[in-house]
């Protein structure tokens, strides 16, 4: 049976390995054909000759038309549900700038930070899967550059991949199988394809913590036998594909590789049914040698049963029953010294309940805590996936934020990841940071997030802990009240500066009036009805 089960193990690795390599196989070249195709759409002499006439023609102009219309047909013609491209446009050379799409909606949007544009200038190029926040989904991209006759460089033609393909190249059975799978996974622990045996949306909307994929991100290759993300078990085979930095598994159910053992398990139990019978006709042979001590061992295992410890029994045969026989004695003994001791134990065992008891209303305690805290508190893996929410943090984020990335709530460019790496390689325990974040209803909130590192038993980083409170409506009246104060510093410099000059003119009439031996009447009048007012004057 080990030898049989062995050699099917054996069998379906080697398999699963196979199929695992002509699966790379396959990725490559559809990856390889892909970069072809944007490339050679990108020399097509017709499409250099438009965009020049494009970018030179008068906007406005008949030949601006004529050459915008050309290009859009063209493009045109490459996109569809059975085209290798969903989309195409191509990017003005110095600022990203999207001078025509197949998608009207993307035109005059700036891609200039995104490694297609970057790369596309210069070769043809294809960025591996990526979260697109135009598509909301899953993306992969091709480009290349558009150069005149001359080398100029016109433009970058970059086109989306039907990831439809890809999903299908990955999945492709034999249908010898009932129960493979072969999937993708991204280096964040993500779906890069759908896996066969989950019906709902999986690309890079769901997470995969299964041991061949824990291995795998290690940047290894290997076959183990463990659990899949459906928790039943299986054999697979893991293989990282440097190239595009995705994980491939292939993996079939171990109830489907080890069916034929059984076969093999219904003859061995039919041959171990037959020794038993053989050995039960000879027992009974010599039942009748041992009856009467075993007779004797049942009546004293009664009288032990029921407390009188001190039996023994007389027994002087030097076969198995009296060895047995010496045995009964020796327990009826431990037995003794073991109830000796019992009230301690019973004391002991309540001790436990007690202890277990607290521990139980502590936890209950603590978890009234954190329900009653009106605060977001989240939970990160050290993968910065969430891995658990209070109420206040599932009301932000929403009902699904369990299993996905912090990034995926991230809003407009913000290093965040940065700020937070020293928690993360452990040089620092707390450390405060805001961020953008987008709430369950797609508005922009700024929240302030107080971040302590957990630990395992070893010291190794575990994820983190967070609270977090929006502050938008604080910020935005910071800024409001920042801009108040500007302006009554300047009213009061303004003041100052008048109050001064007043003070310069009442000393200048006092030195006139200390210097004039007969002031004029007017004057003097004036001064000694209104003194305040003339000061003022």
């Amino acid at each position: 049976y080990v030898y049989g089960r062995a050699a099917l193990e054996a069998a379906t690795i080697s398999e699963l390995r196979a199929t695992a390599i002509e699966k790379e196989a396959a990725l490559d070249a559809w990856i390889t054909e892909r970069k072809s195709d944007a490339a050679a759409l990108a020399q097509s002499p017709g499409l250099r000759e438009d965009l020049q006439m494009l970018l030179t023609a008068p906007t406005g102009s008949p030949a601006h038309a004529l050459a915008e219309d050309k290009i859009r047909q063209e493009l045109q013609m490459r996109i569809g549900p059975d085209q290798a491209f969903t989309e195409v446009f191509i990017l003005e050379p110095a600022h990203a700038q999207i001078l025509l799409s197949t998608n009207r909606t993307e035109e005059g949007k700036f891609r200039e930070d995104l490694p297609y544009f970057i790369e596309g200038r210069r070769a043809p190029y294809i960025q591996n899967i990526y979260y697109s926040f135009t598509l909301q989904g899953a993306a992969m991209t091709a480009s290349a550059p558009v150069r005149a006759a001359n080398g100029e460089l016109l433009g970058v033609l970059a086109a989306r991949l039907n990831l439809g393909e890809m999903n299908a190249v990955i999945n492709r059975r034999t249908g010898l199988r009932a129960t493979d799978d072969f999937f993708l996974v991204t280096s964040a622990n993500l779906f890069a394809t759908q896996p066969r045996f989950i019906s709902d949306p999986a690309v890079l909307q769901r997470g995969v913590y299964t041991e061949p994929v824990k291995r795998c991100l290690t940047r290894t290759n290997g076959t183990i036998a463990a659990d899949d993300y459906r928790g039943e078990p299986v054999l697979s085979v893991y293989r990282w594909l440097d190239g595009a930095q995705l994980c491939l598994i292939t993996e079939l159910d171990q109830a489907e590789a080890f069916a034929p053992v059984r076969d093999l398990t219904v003859m061995l139990l039919g041959v171990a049914l037959s020794m038993i019978g053989a050995a039960s006709v000879i027992s009974l042979l010599v039942a009748r040698t041992i009856t009467r001590p075993v007779e004797q061992l049942v009546n004293a295992a009664h009288e032990i049963g029921a407390g009188k410890l001190d039996t023994r029994i007389e027994m002087k045969s030097g076969d198995e029953i009296g060895q047995l026989a010496e045995t009964f004695v020796q327990m009826a003994e431990n037995l003794q010294k073991i109830l000796v001791s019992r009230d301690d134990l019973l004391r002991e065992v309540a001790e436990r309940q007690r202890a277990e008891g607290t521990l139980r209303a502590l936890s209950s305690r603590q978890e009234a805590i954190l329900a009653a805290i009106p605060d977001i508190i989240m939970e990160v893996d050290n993968n910065k996936v969430y891995a658990w929410a209070n109420e206040p943090g599932i009301e932000f984020f929403g009902a699904d934020v369990i299993g996905r990335e912090a990034a995926l709530y991230f809003e407009g460019e913000q290093d965040t990841y940065g700020a937070e790496k020293p928690l993360f390689t452990g040089s620092e325990n707390t450390i405060y940071v805001e961020s953008w974040q987008r709430r369950k209803d797609g508005q922009k909130r700024l929240l302030a997030w107080w971040r302590r590192v957990l630990k395992d038993e070893s010291g190794n980083v575990t994820g983190a802990l967070s609270s977090a409170r929006d502050i938008t409506e604080r910020r935005l009246a910071e800024v409001q009240l920042n801009a108040q104060l500007d302006e009554l510093r300047r009213w009061h410099q303004a003041t100052l500066g008048r109050e001064i000059r007043i003070l310069d003119l009442k000393r200048e009439v006092n030195e006139l009036l200390a210097h004039t031996d007969n002031p004029p009447r007017y004057l003097s009048a004036e001064i000694a009805e209104h003194p305040s007012g003339m000061e003022n004057q």
